[in-house]
């Protein structure tokens, strides 16, 4: 089976799966960042699913004004390798090689359940958290015959518009998210991972259901509260995930997109990132806000949490 998983799809599944919508408002996740002209932020999620790849007319309309394209990560076909190269083991090595045997036999059932063409064998030479993150979204993969996700079609999109493309993150500082664990908080991961996906599994539904009436209530809150309520970890390692994870590269990216627009104010520029980082106080809006930009969410119709 062939797997062409982007890192930018990766890292943020960790966060994206098994929590509650708390609205089913089919709100764009989209902000205006004023300026002459106008800019926008756009919270995408990292999916195939073709309904959720049907953008909004507000968010068509914001893509088709914009000169500029800028995603997490350019998804051109060198970084994409270079991604890859950054899951891989080094030369020699196996997962199976320090993987628990009642471990392994765990991981082969879930893969089974996934594909029968599935086992550990197929992904032993990736790293410790580049399979946990490759099982969340490995049904999805599969069920649109991997087809490639929203940030894929925009930047594809964008090249066929001619217009500039660009990245706030590099493959080094993505990985370095989950690098960052030690072994025993990767197994964690694994574990509470596993436990989830068994539960789906044993109620027959699909994974990333709940993902998605998430994003279609455009409410970025709710993908915050899988970190606090529903992933089973430790809380110190928790808490380590939402900094890394959230609020580190939230830091980073407005940093980026700032010294993008001062650099080229006369430029309109379309941001895509993650919905998970519009979330809580440290979300990339109100970073900007704070750095003096102003920036309001585009409110296509009444929403069940103001921004």
């Amino acid at each position: 089976m062939r797997l062409t998983l982007s890192l930018s799809l990766l890292i943020l599944a960790v966060c994206l799966f098994g929590t509650q919508a708390k609205a089913a408002q089919n709100a764009p996740l989209l902000w205006r960042i004023e300026g002459s002209p106008p800019s926008y932020l756009f919270g995408s999620i990292h999916s195939a699913n073709p309904t959720l790849n049907a953008l909004p007319p507000a968010v068509d309309r914001a893509f088709g004004q914009s000169h500029a394209f800028y995603g997490e990560l350019s998804l051109d076909p060198t970084t994409l390798m270079e991604a890859g190269r950054a899951f891989q083991l080094p030369e020699g090595q196996r997962l199976s090689e320090r993987l628990a045997p009642a471990t392994q036999e765990r991981l082969n059932r879930v893969l089974a359940r996934i594909s029968p063409t599935l086992s550990l064998s197929v992904l032993d030479r990736l790293r410790l958290w580049a399979l946990t993150t490759t099982l969340v979204v490995l049904d999805e993969k599969i069920r649109y015959d991997n087809a490639p996700i929203m940030d894929q079609r925009l930047y594809e999109r964008a090249l066929q518009a001619g217009k500039q493309t660009g990245a706030l993150e590099t493959v080094s500082e993505q990985a370095g998210v989950f690098e960052a664990l030690d072994w025993d908080e990767q197994l964690q991961l694994l574990e509470a991972t596993l436990a989830y996906i068994e539960q789906a599994q044993a109620q027959d539904r699909p994974l990333l259901a709940e993902t998605y009436r998430v994003y279609q209530a455009g409410d970025p809150e709710a993908f915050l509260d899988l970190l606090d309520e529903q992933m089973e970890v430790p809380l110190l390692l928790k808490l380590k995930l939402r900094r890394r994870l959230i609020d580190e590269r939230n830091r980073r990216m407005a940093e980026r997109i700032q010294g993008l627009l001062k650099t080229a104010p006369h430029t309109p520029f379309f941001f895509t990132i993650g919905a998970a980082h519009f979330a809580g106080h440290q979300g990339v809006q109100r970073l900007l806000r704070e750095r003096g930009f102003s920036v309001e969410r585009v409110k296509a119709q009444a929403f069940s949490r103001s921004e």
